[in-house]
């Protein structure tokens, strides 16, 4: 089983997201941004500095009728 299956509950929405830091406060203003690009509606976004790198990606998933 890989790490996302895991996690997979049912057919509801997922948000994937991946955070790498040098610091703890690097990991405070990584987090802080991906916070920020949700709240614009951005459903993915990859951005990087020389203290951290992020990823993430929200797959909604289609309601059957």
């Amino acid at each position: 089983m890989n790490l996302l299956e895991k996690y997979n509950k049912g057919n509801g929405n997922r948000f994937v997201l991946v955070i790498t830091y040098d610091e703890v406060e690097d990991f405070s203003n990584a987090l802080q941004n991906v916070i920020s690009d949700i709240g614009l509606g951005k459903n993915k976004n990859n951005d990087a500095t020389d203290n951290y790198a992020y990823g993430f990606e929200i797959e909604k998933q289609e309601i059957a009728a």
